[in-house]
């Protein structure tokens, strides 16, 4: 693509960012989900009444969260002669259903800036209130005589104002945006990985890279301060110790056995590592992780234990894993991921699951090329200023929710945006956009400089 790499950067600094669906009736006692799928429909208008008589108006309905936490997250509300607020909001059937379901106990909901319900009990009056104690403002839902779009998957988002200039464009132009963007994405993640690197060494920085990438959205946090609290030389120079340091300074070895009645294999496999560990406890029990800085929910090949074991096995054969990432060629890198093994991970989830028929991939084939948009070719880059090329030519990995929530936000749909998003750089430049602009917008699109953007490049 003949065009200034830096085009995107350029223009997004001076704009100041760094099947069908089927009509059906509601029933009298709906699921939650198809509650949350009306009002994210848009069919309940976007005028609520609060339970203590203010009026609010839905700006923006955010995006459908998947997964745990709040229902919706990024939701623009403004109250009536008042400023625009952006957070989330919870959806339940019972207005009691927010202690009832612990949102009082969870941290994540202390983002929720209003809670919807459908029937109140009508004993005594209630307040919904987040760890902090904060009171979330309340509102009730009125279905009567509604009826409900309903189809197989409904939508992660509601398209955004740049949906029009972008349909504009010739598809060439489109791609020169995202190649753009996706190269100044990669610029921001090597400026960063030189910073790491300038402080803490070029393995250490390429492992902390590696652990942060391992735990993906929910645990990055977590394993960046482990693999910031574990230093990697420690782990080469006690390779039998590896996998015990890094789970008792994660938290998951601070009692004498696992919880429940796990399977014999499992509890053989942590009483080995225990062992290991409290003979060292003493030298790290001031680093050690707290549970509510991991999260656990989510699919079982995501939870936290699998991507602390795939860490322990990369650690160990740390060289070979070095030598392959700085080859740069993604086949290779994805080929010795996959051959990774393990006696233990390799067929089990947690400490306490069954044993899988099937071998497990310590790191699979989504994470893999997610390792390699995240940490092989911003560290090639960063230390040998090479790599781009590697990296818009190869193809894009699954849609997660960001990405498809990115591709209805600016294309109106997943059909649309698929011709954008077969190439990682087309993914990675989608991701940037969507964060420089969709993420920081707290006017609900209104004020979003984006469609501006495409309309000077």
């Amino acid at each position: 693509m003949n065009i200034p790499r830096q085009r995107y950067s350029e223009l997004a600094e001076s704009y100041g960012v760094r099947e069908t669906p089927q009509l059906i009736n509601l029933s009298p006692n709906p699921p939650e989900i198809e509650v949350q799928a009306l009002w994210f429909s848009g069919l309940l208008g976007r005028s609520f009444t609060t339970t203590d008589g203010r009026k609010i108006e839905i700006v923006d309905f955010g995006r459908w969260n998947r997964e745990a936490g709040p229902d919706f997250e990024d939701v623009v509300l403004r109250y009536e002669g008042g400023t625009l607020q952006k957070g989330s909001l919870e959806i339940d059937r019972e207005l009691r259903d927010w202690e009832k379901h612990g949102h009082d106990r969870n941290a994540a909901f202390e983002t929720v800036i209003l809670h919807l319900f459908v029937r109140d009990s009508g004993k005594g009056q209630f307040f919904s209130r987040t760890l902090s104690n904060r009171e979330v403002p309340q509102a009730r839902l009125d279905l009567c005589g509604t009826d409900v779009f309903r189809s197989e998957f409904p939508v992660l988002a509601h398209s955004g104002r740049c949906m029009a200039p972008l349909a504009g464009l010739t598809r060439e132009r489109t791609e020169d945006i995202l190649y753009s963007a996706a190269f100044h994405r990669l610029k921001l993640k090597s400026d960063r990985l030189r910073h790491i690197i300038e402080a803490r060494g070029e393995d250490n920085a390429l492992f902390m890279l590696c652990a942060e990438g391992l735990g993906y959205r929910d645990n990055k946090l977590p394993m960046l301060l482990l693999a910031q609290r574990v230093l990697l030389n420690d782990l080469r120079a006690e390779a039998s110790a590896a996998e015990a340091l890094l789970f008792g300074v994660a938290g998951f070895l601070e009692r004498e056995r696992p919880a429940g009645d796990p399977p014999s294999q499992c509890l053989q496999h942590y009483r080995d590592l225990w062992e290991f560990w409290w003979g060292r406890r003493s030298r790290y029990a001031h680093l050690v992780l707290k549970p509510r800085h991991w999260h656990a929910g989510g699919r079982p090949q995501n939870h936290p234990q699998r991507r602390l074991a795939a860490l322990s096995a990369i650690a160990v054969h740390w060289r070979a894993f070095k030598n392959r990432i700085l080859r740069g060629n993604i086949l290779g890198f994805e080929s010795w991921l996959a051959a990774l093994e393990h006696p233990f991970w390799s067929r089990h989830f947690t400490f306490t699951s069954a044993p899988s028929p099937q071998p497990l991939a310590l790191v699979g084939a989504e994470r893999a090329r997610d390792l390699f948009a995240n940490v092989v070719v911003p560290f090639r880059f960063a230390i040998r200023g090479e790599g781009w090329e590697d990296y818009s030519d190869v193809a894009g990995a699954a849609l997660n929710s960001r990405l498809k929530t990115a591709s209805i936000r600016l294309f109106g749909s997943l059909s649309t945006a698929k011709v954008f998003t077969k190439r990682l750089f087309q993914q990675q430049g989608l991701l940037q956009i969507y964060e420089d602009f969709c993420l920081k917008e707290n006017s609900g699109c209104v004020n979003c400089s984006f469609p501006k953007l495409i309309t000077n490049w």
